[in-house]
């Protein structure tokens, strides 16, 4: 398995974290880079994992990416029943914790390739920031909040919906921040 990111200017330095939990309690995979990418056969098959990263700079380390989810390859022999670990429907599920402070990790499922965008308003139905814009693969994935508006600034309490486009598939849910 081959994870690699986009490299951030003037980083000198990438934390990884791999782990089969998105809270990245005691990850398998903690170690640090000087590259964007990172290759390794200690993976279990048929395994679904997490990953984040974060970059140093001179300013020092950067907040953690958005988790990305992976499903490790199949070994050869593999009935199709065996793969139903994929979901066979879109989905978006309430963020947790709700109501957050200061981040709330929003789950969602693809049960094909899709081209997806999830994105964060206020109430007046403005724009705060979008979580994700680009095209995924089938499986689970979870995205984290952080309060943020799209430059960085802190957004005030109160609530805020989240909508999911997926391919054909729209949904959208409320969340509550508290400060």
């Amino acid at each position: 398995m081959e994870i690699v990111w986009n490299s951030v200017s003037e980083a000198s330095n990438y934390h990884l974290q791999v782990d089969t939990n998105p809270a990245f309690g005691n990850p398998e995979i903690d170690t640090m880079l000087t590259s964007v990418g990172f290759a390794t056969t200690e993976l279990a098959d048929m395994t679904e994992y997490c990953w984040r990263v974060r970059a140093e700079n001179d300013c020092g380390w950067s907040q953690w990416s958005q988790v990305w989810k992976f499903i490790t390859n199949t070994p050869t022999g593999v009935t199709e029943d065996e793969l139903s670990g994929l979901p066979n429907e879109f989905a978006l599920s309430q963020n947790y914790p709700n109501p957050f402070n200061p981040s709330s990790m929003i789950d969602y499922s693809l049960s094909n390739r899709s081209y997806v965008r999830l994105d964060v308003f206020n109430l007046v139905g403005e724009l705060v920031v979008t979580l994700v814009d680009e095209v995924k693969s089938p499986g689970r994935y979870s995205v984290v909040w952080n309060g943020k508006d799209q430059s960085g600034k802190p957004v005030p309490s109160g609530v805020y919906l989240y909508r999911l486009q997926a391919g054909s598939f729209a949904a959208s849910k409320k969340m509550m921040l508290l400060k």
